[in-house]
């Protein structure tokens, strides 16, 4: 009896970390434009793929439709959220309330590892100069965005973070290809090297301004943009 549970265990486990692995996998591609705002979204397709049957199948593209990275459209079924530049403005402002918290929550609970992250990405970064690789940098961005929401160490505030800034992120790859590449990365580079500075010192207040200052000029360059 004991084995038999054991093994059910076992099996339930696989399908939890397969199921995450799927999802993840899907979110992905939806972030970094691998699935362009308004393909198509097959379950069948993706249960061939990822070999799931349509059940968990259709649990994580709910999620993903709860996060607004996918849609259901009457009559023709799932589809990949199409990007409202209106609606991405609003997140923007929103997220202008919540980001300089994380700086500043970050900066007071900052750790030596989280300072060393943050040196080796913008190292990382500043290597990107010389060959245009998009899907790196936003990369490096959302690594950023993780070891900030580490060291801030809340876990109710990085949620909200994580939903709003997906739902940006998106754009963001968007920037970087229509923008000078060489700018793209030292602006990045910048952000993550000035924050770094900021921790360091455990300066709450100047990692919030510089949170806040870094979106300001990023909504400022979108609306000229696009």
């Amino acid at each position: 009896g004991l084995l038999v549970i054991a093994d059910l265990y076992q099996l339930f486990t696989v399908v939890l970390n397969m199921k995450e692995s799927v999802y993840k996998t899907i979110k992905s591609r939806i972030l970094l434009l691998g699935y362009q705002p308004g393909d198509p979204i097959s379950e069948n397709t993706l249960a061939k793929e990822f070999g799931l049957s349509r059940s968990p199948l259709r649990e994580i593209l709910l999620k993903l439709e709860w996060e607004q990275l996918v849609k259901s459209v009457p009559q023709t079924g799932r589809i990949v959220s199409e990007i409202n530049f209106e609606q991405m403005m609003n997140v923007y402002r929103v997220r202008l309330m919540i980001e300089p918290l994380v700086g500043m929550l970050a900066a007071e609970y900052r750790t030596n590892d989280h300072l060393k992250q943050l040196k080796e990405l913008t190292s990382e970064c500043r290597k990107l100069a010389d060959r245009k690789n998009i899907p790196a940098i936003v990369k490096i961005s959302f690594r950023f965005r993780d070891v900030l929401h580490e060291a801030a160490g809340n876990k109710e505030l990085t949620f909200v973070s994580e939903y709003l800034n997906n739902l940006t992120h998106r754009v963001f790859y968007l920037v970087a290809a229509k923008g000078e590449w060489r700018e793209e990365v030292r602006l990045l580079g910048d952000e993550i090297a000035h924050v770094l500075t900021a921790l360091k010192k455990k300066n709450p207040e100047e990692a919030a301004q510089l949170r806040q200052e870094a979106l300001e000029f990023y909504i400022n360059r979108i609306k000229h943009m696009f």
